[in-house]
């Protein structure tokens, strides 16, 4: 899918492709973020968990969060909080972190891979 997206771009349409590298880094760039673009859409549209939370997330351009942060940015019409997270995690959208603070004390997040969230910032 990057590929054929990193061929359809206009500025890739002078760019030889029997050269190496195939192709440049600001046509890589764009390429990542419309597949990510992409990615975040059809997490939202297709898969329908939890898409008015994601879009909030991405309103605020929040990818990092410990859940208590974030618990008001879930609409329980689409279901109990517990339940939209757990299939956000089985479907690869959130992953949970283990994060360290200075006095190596963990702390557990949840995050957004760049996947999706690569789009955000342009």
């Amino acid at each position: 899918m990057l590929l054929v997206l990193m061929q359809d771009l206009p500025e890739a349409a002078d760019h030889p492709l029997d050269t190496l590298p195939l192709f440049s880094e600001s046509i890589l760039r764009s390429a990542m973020r419309k597949l990510s673009e992409l990615s975040f859409d059809e997490a939202t549209d297709d898969f329908r968990v939890a898409p008015t939370f994601l879009r909030n997330l991405r309103a605020g351009k929040i990818n990092d969060f410990a859940l208590a942060e974030v618990q008001e940015l879930f609409s329980l019409d689409e279901g109990k909080v517990h339940d939209q997270v757990e299939m956000l995690e089985r479907l690869g959208i959130v992953e949970r972190v283990v994060i360290r603070d200075d006095h190596n004390d963990a702390k557990f997040r949840m995050r957004l891979p760049a996947l999706y969230t690569r789009c955000w910032h342009p």
